[in-house]
């Protein structure tokens, strides 16, 4: 590399989160610049420094925030390169990228259309229990009693209908940011 990496980079591959490609173009740069060695051997410090610190719950897993937060940065990191690139002239797709999306759109729309249950009508028997959901409850009735889970004043409720037998609604509070799931199951 005939320039300094930036900051970010450094810090990517301080923490070993910087692709295989880019890491070894980076290692290389590192055996020849002293000045971005040290940035790096600092960022490792601090890590080590803050972990020695860190007196967070061990029932939360560590292990799987981890793993998401690393996949969050990397998306980033490509997400930044890929609008960074200006494409010198565009070209006109043929016919074959048509056909193409043609046949993933196809295909996401059968699938759609055999993973979601077909309403049924409710049964005339009174002793049938019966669930429902609407953005402001999930309910479950037999007869002439129901009982309802309502989610009186919040916004962005999401309803999950798992067949006939069980609806499930999340959601979180505006004003506390608590998050609340209710599931309601008949058998």
């Amino acid at each position: 590399m005939a320039k300094h990496p930036d900051e970010t980079r450094l810090a990517l591959y301080a923490g070993d989160d910087l692709g295989w490609w880019d890491g070894r173009l980076l290692a290389r740069h590192l055996r020849d610049c002293d000045a971005c060695a040290a940035r790096v051997a600092a960022f490792r410090r601090t890590r080590d420094d803050l972990a020695l610190l860190n007196e967070m719950p061990p029932e939360v897993h560590w292990g799987g925030l981890s793993v998401e937060m690393r996949a969050n940065i990397r998306l980033g990191v490509e997400a930044g390169q890929a609008v960074a690139v200006v494409p010198a002239r565009l070209r006109r797709p043929g016919w074959k990228p048509s056909l193409a999306m043609a046949t993933v759109v196809i295909a996401a729309l059968v699938g759609w259309l055999l993973y979601f249950p077909r309403p049924q009508a409710p049964s005339q028997d009174p002793l049938q229990i019966v669930l429902g959901a609407t953005p402001e409850s999930i309910e479950m009735r037999q007869g002439e009693s129901a009982l309802a889970v309502v989610h009186a004043g919040v916004q962005d409720v999401r309803l999950t209908v798992a067949g006939a037998r069980a609806v499930q609604a999340r959601y979180v509070d505006a004003e506390t940011g608590n998050v609340t799931i209710s599931h309601v199951y008949a058998e």
